[in-house]
């Protein structure tokens, strides 16, 4: 499943976050199943910015074609160096640190994969704080197993 957040539903989350969630410029946002990477650019590009945007993808197209976006951004003069993207499945990593704020578009993904994600979320928490999903707080915590507590919600 392929999820498109528009341009302003992501300012919502990203004033949301910003607001509430203590996103600064002493942050570091990684977007989980990344696509085009439109999030990770989005939350580096509006001010105060982040100190470090990261986007991991697995399908290897959709990666490149993110990797393109980045690089247009950046001789555009809409980015500097803190955006990065990687290829690489999600379920596979071993922990989500350094990072403070976890976005994932969430919603298409297997109850398995759901189940392996809260098991790295749940071990990252010396350093992660937050994480945006679009599945309801119940499913999160009591399906998935989460190791959080529900902040707010914006709609999108």
């Amino acid at each position: 499943m392929f999820g498109e957040i528009t341009q302003g539903s992501m300012q919502k989350i990203v004033h949301y976050l910003q607001q509430y969630c203590d996103m600064s410029e002493r942050s570091s946002f990684v977007d989980l199943g990344s696509g085009l990477g439109k999030p990770s650019m989005h939350v580096a590009a509006t001010p105060p910015g982040v100190r470090a945007s990261f986007g991991v993808e697995y399908l290897q197209h959709c990666w490149a074609l993110s990797v393109v976006n980045l690089t247009n951004a950046i001789s555009q003069g809409k980015l500097g160096g803190n955006v990065c993207f990687v290829h690489r499945n999600v379920c596979e990593l071993a922990s989500l640190m350094p990072f403070t704020h976890v976005y994932a578009f969430d919603r298409g993904w297997s109850t398995r994969d759901m189940h392996q994600l809260s098991s790295v979320f749940n071990r990252s928490q010396r350093t992660v704080r937050f994480y945006v999903s679009y599945h309801s707080p119940r499913d999160i915590i009591f399906e998935f197993g989460f190791d959080v507590e529900h902040v707010g919600k914006v709609s999108v």
